[in-house]
């Protein structure tokens, strides 16, 4: 196998694992490219650069720094990759079928849907069409994936008031770093007033933090609720952040223990971690340590770090210690204590005395929802 095919087989197909191809990726060039071989590609001459009996060219390179490029773009625009799964689900399905109900879509490769969505997007300007071509655009379906095609085809459908595509447009705009704060607003506006889950909980979080307009607690509450009801799991787990701590609304750890769950069902992470917490030590719901755990399990084996963080700690809390071990910790606690460690000693029992608190006291202060960026349909 050529080193070429090695690494095309290494990076694999882009959509299916973005972090392990950026991985495998940026592996294979920490352990073939040398910066000589980036010379290479500069114009400097005369470099050969041999590494475990594997020559590397120029256009090896070139296709390696293609690739994580193509790699980079995909993650930059993943989350509206995944909130788009619809359409990329329904691809070669209901939904082209739909579009084409005189074709016999199932005789028809990609290559043919894509002429046909094409066509019916540029000449017959069809909303649907243009928002699916934005979406494979934007995550390189069928196509080479191009930012520039994608915004083009997202703003011919959400001038149509295409609610999918108001809102995949503003998220552009925003992953963009654009200072066109008013149109995003707009955009949302637009899409939240036709019930799309994904604007309402973008635009409460807008409100939420005064992103683009003034801040109004009460109204990103109001926003979270409704896109609660068509059920969008971030405004779950928003919401859920608010009765938490009484953001704008009065305080019920049930309330917000019963959108935590609702959130975790729909294989939310934040939910299934924030759920787990709760069931861990009883706040909002009856303790429930096993249950605890296969949430946290969940989120783990999605790659979440946090929760594996969790998972790490709580088992090495619950694993019995050999005699030896235990043996080895008594014999440092049986050192004889200095001085300066006896003052310290009193010193802390004397704050403990001072300062002592209640073990609900305790758990209240521990289980406060942490502050985190909101989630703006990023998944």
């Amino acid at each position: 196998m050529s080193f070429k095919e090695e690494i095309n087989k290494e990076i694999g197909e882009l959509k299916s694992n973005i972090p392990d191809v950026e991985i495998n990726a940026k592996l294979m060039l920490d352990s073939w490219v040398t910066p000589e071989d980036f010379a290479k590609i500069n114009g400097t001459k005369d470099i050969s650069v041999e590494k475990a009996d594997k020559k590397i060219d120029e256009t090896q390179i070139e296709d390696l720094t293609e690739q994580l490029i193509k790699a980079e773009n995909v993650k930059r625009y993943m989350n509206l990759t995944e909130i788009n799964s619809d359409v990329i689900q329904h691809f070669d399905n209901d939904t082209v079928k739909d579009l084409f109900p005189n074709e016999d879509i199932a005789s028809k490769d990609n290559s043919d849907i894509m002429a046909m969505l094409h066509r019916l997007a540029n000449e017959e300007k069809n909303a649907n069409a243009q928002n699916m071509l934005g979406v494979c655009y934007i995550s390189g379906m069928g196509v080479e994936i191009s930012e520039e095609t994608a915004l083009r085809f997202f703003e011919n459908a959400a001038e149509q008031n295409h609610p999918s595509a108001q809102r995949n447009l503003a998220i552009m705009l925003e992953n963009q770093a654009s200072t066109d704060k008013n149109r995003i607003i707009e955009l949302y506006e637009k899409s939240a007033a036709q019930n799309d889950g994904y604007a309402l909980n973008n635009l409460a979080a807008c409100y939420l933090t005064g992103d683009g307009v003034k801040q109004n607690v009460k109204e990103a509450v109001k926003l979270f609720d409704k896109a609660v009801k068509v059920g969008d799991d971030y405004a779950m787990v928003n919401l859920a952040d608010c009765y938490a701590v009484g953001n704008g609304v009065k305080r019920d750890d049930k309330k917000a223990y019963e959108l935590y769950e609702r959130a975790a069902k729909q294989k939310n992470q934040d939910g299934l971690i924030n759920a787990a917490e709760c069931l861990f030590i009883g706040k909002g719901t009856k303790q429930d340590l096993k249950k605890a755990m296969e949430y946290f399990k969940i989120a783990a084996d999605m790659g979440n770090e946090t929760a594996q963080k969790r998972l790490d700690e709580i088992q090495e809390k619950m694993t019995p210690k050999k005699h030896e071990e235990v043996s080895a910790e008594n014999k440092d606690k049986a050192k004889k204590p200095s001085l300066d460690d006896s003052f310290g000693f009193f010193k802390t029992a004397a704050d403990s005395k001072n300062n002592e608190t209640t073990a609900k006291d305790g758990i209240e202060k521990s289980v406060e929802a942490p502050s985190k960026t909101i989630s703006k349909g990023e998944r």
